[in-house]
């Protein structure tokens, strides 16, 4: 590589070797972009496996942290050492299409912060389950104040001066920095979607929003406090249905029936929603008792049709 990359990659990860592996592949996959990656290893108790080290091409940078910091100050350390003039978040258990890096600079334009990606949604074996939508930008203000309409950071490019001047993630915060950090962002400039799901988001019971409700609890606290001003003159509240939604999905998508049936029961006691309070213990009972038209209920991958092309083409459909 001469001169500058186009984009700097960004994977945290610890001690999650095989999945670091396929997120790697399909980083290095990406077509038409100059991209440097910078994985940053958050204290693993164990060292990288040779034969991982051994293909690692020169475009591939490895931070070893000596302690845990945890995964914003992972993405602060390498976005201090990138590169490129656009930043992109993958990971360790995501997957993108090949095109991914190149359709989103594409987009990119005057003005614009950052661009965001439609993406599926697929499990531990990375079958698909449904997709997340790329709302329009116009939803976003002020949309983005009372959930991540954005998304996670592996659909997310953007601006490495202004993640710089913005002060990155937030090392106060784990499960929702990104969030609070694309709010930060896009007080900055614009954003841009590329409606095309371009992102293998995984949902699994080791997504790190799942396995601490309290700590999320806590986060989500934090989180209006430190955009209490603008959510006021907004008329918003961070936290809210569209958010408690996402969070019943994804808790009920990785068989945490308990967690997803005590947000439906806060649901219908703070909205004084009797479906809400009826769905608590519906769901303790399962899918089935649940029926088939809940709302914001991920659509199956049988009702989406075949799963796309470049997941195919990693021989992980």
């Amino acid at each position: 590589m001469t001169g500058p990359p186009d984009v700097t990659v960004v994977i945290p990860t610890r001690d999650r070797w095989s999945l670091l592996d396929r997120a790697l592949r399909s980083a290095l996959a990406q077509r038409d972009v100059t991209a440097e990656i910078v994985v940053v290893d958050d204290g693993s108790a164990s060292p990288m496996p040779e034969q991982l080290a051994r293909r690692l091409p020169p475009t591939v940078r490895v931070i070893e942290l000596p302690a845990r910091g945890g995964v914003a100050r992972a993405r602060n350390r390498a976005i201090a050492e990138a590169r490129g003039a656009w930043i992109a978040f993958l990971d360790d258990d995501d997957l993108w299409a090949p095109d991914k890096l190149r359709r989103q600079l594409d987009a990119t334009g005057a003005g614009v912060a950052l661009v965001y990606a439609a993406a599926i949604m697929i499990d531990g074996q990375a079958r698909m389950t449904g997709v997340r939508p790329a709302p329009p930008p116009s939803e976003l203000d002020p949309g983005l104040l009372e959930t991540n309409l954005v998304g996670s950071p592996s659909g997310v490019l953007a601006r490495t001066d202004l993640v710089r001047r913005v002060g990155g993630f937030d090392p106060a915060l784990s499960v929702l920095a990104d969030w609070d950090l694309w709010i930060r962002l896009l007080q900055t400039g614009s954003a841009r979607a590329c409606a095309e799901p371009l992102v293998g988001y995984t949902v699994h019971p080791g997504n790190m929003h799942l396995g601490n409700p309290a700590g999320l609890r806590r986060e989500l606290r934090m989180l209006r406090r430190k955009h209490a001003r603008a959510c006021v003159a907004a008329g918003v509240r961070p936290g809210g249905r569209a958010f408690s939604r996402w969070l019943v999905a994804r808790y009920r998508d990785a068989g945490l029936r308990g967690e997803a049936a005590r947000v439906y029961a806060r649901l219908g006691v703070r909205y004084g929603a009797p479906r809400d309070l009826a769905r608590a213990p519906l769901m303790l009972l399962g899918e089935g008792a649940m029926g088939v038209a809940r709302r914001g209920r991920p659509r199956r991958a049988g009702r989406l049709g075949p799963a796309p092309e470049w997941l195919a083409d990693q021989g992980m459909r």
